[in-house]
Parts: C-alpha cells; structure tokens; sequence
C-alpha cells in the first residue's frame, strides 16, 4: 500500500507501508528451521515475507492485526519461513508474497543459466548467490539473487553481514517475453527509503562462540592466600566457527 504525504518543497512523495495479507495455505513443503525474518519489497508485487512470525509477532497463532490484516485472534497463521543452514550456507524453506505466492529458496532443477543451485551464502564473503523460484509463475518465475560473472547488464546481488544479521542489496526477476516481477530489495538501505518505511530481511547466522574444558586451581582459603596464588593458571579451549584467527579479544572473571 502505498500512502502520499507533501515532503520538503511542497512535492507530493509516497511511503510505503507493510500490509501484505498472509496465505491462506500451508507451503508445499515443511521447514522445521526457520532463522530468516523480515520484508523485501518489489515495486511490481509488493511486500515479500520471510517468516511467518512477520504476521505473528506474538506466536499465538493467530494473524496479527494492524498492517497483517486481522485481529491477532480469530485467523491463524500458516507456518512457514526461510532457512540458512550455519554448516553449508544452503538457503531452504519459502518466503510469501500476497500477489504471486509461495518463493521457493532451494529449486534443485530446471535452472535457466549458471550457477545451477538454489541460494547459497558464503560466510567469508557475505555473498548470497543462486537461484529461488516464484513457483506461481512457473519457467517464469526465476528469480537470480546475484548476477553471474557471465550475464551482461547492471551489477546486482544480494549480501548478509553475518555480524548483524542483515541482508541487503537486490534481487532481479524478468523475462524476455516481459514477463517477471522486476528488482526485489532486501533492505531499506538500498535505495534510502528507511525514514519512509524501514524494512530488512534479517538472519540469525552467526554461531556464538564457545569456551569448553575449563580448568583452574582447587585451592583452599589458606593456600590461595600464601605463594600458590602467584602460580594460578586458568586454562579454556576457545572455538568460534565463524571466525579463524584473532577471534578471541578479551574474557571476564
């Protein structure tokens, strides 16, 4: 939906605001883990949802209402969402879009060109590649979440910052026969809309680290306050898989 208000200048702008119905059928397949949230938006369709949560902020079940359309009570919610597996960075799961339905982030054939997967992230990189699929639009629904070095046009491509969680950057959809949903953003940021309508696609993709095997000495009062005190030695295994080096920076006692 789109809402029209006078900006600096007298001109007369438009801001977008969330109101994207949520389905009305489960998707065609289950995703137990579903660590992607959030919007993207397209000029052509509209509103994109990655998690049901979007619509059901509480977890009750029930569609939210406000922007979602109902009363938080008496429409439930259909379970879905998006997933990026931390080990592999292999995206699975479907996002919703009230205007062309399911999106399919783990297509495993029938790929128009390279590269011939469905979504991946590279957590060295941040890049996020591949294809997913709007299922509705068939052969046409091929959406290429970042241009391969082979494809000719505009530079584009989607990108999560694994510190923050956030995705950002664009994804494209189109055809030669016309047909396609166009750009479809991942965040706000992207094209300076967030004082207007602030949306993200978010992840939680970063592991936290671990501190495992600690060892110190087993000390009574009255050796710990004479010479053995001096000779203390606090012994950890760090581990932390989202980094290789010069990860651990400081502990707490």
């Amino acid at each position: 939906i789109y809402m029209g208000y006078r900006g600096n200048g007298g001109n007369l702008k438009f801001a977008r605001m969330i109101e994207a119905p949520p389905p009305s059928e489960n998707p065609p397949g289950g995703e137990s883990s579903k660590n992607v949230s959030g919007w993207a938006w397209s000029s052509n369709v509209g509103w994109i949802s990655f998690n049901s949560k979007d619509c059901d902020t509480d977890g009750n079940g029930k569609i939210d209402a406000g922007n979602c359309g109902s009363d938080n009570a008496s429409i439930p919610t259909y379970d879905y969402g998006v997933n990026v597996d931390k080990t592999t960075g292999n995206f699975s799961g479907y996002a919703w879009s009230s205007d062309v339905g399911w999106i399919d982030f783990a297509p495993t054939s029938g790929f128009p060109s390279a590269p011939l997967s469905g979504v991946t992230f590279e957590k060295t990189t941040g890049l996020v590649s591949g294809w997913a699929k709007i299922l509705s639009l068939g052969d046409d629904g091929w959406l290429k979440i970042r241009k391969d070095t082979v494809d000719i046009g505009a530079d584009y491509g989607v990108s999560l910052d694994i510190n923050t969680g956030d995705f950002s950057g664009w994804a494209w959809n189109a055809n030669d026969n016309g047909a396609g949903i166009g750009w479809v953003s991942f965040n706000c940021s992207n094209d300076s809309s967030c004082g207007s309508s602030s949306y993200k696609v978010t992840s939680s993709v970063n592991t936290p680290p671990t501190a495992t095997n600690l060892s110190a000495p087993n000390w009574s009062y009255s050796q710990a306050g004479d010479l053995y005190a001096l000779q203390a030695f606090l012994r950890w295994e760090f581990n932390d898989i989202d980094c290789s080096t010069g990860c651990q920076t400081a502990y707490e006692l």
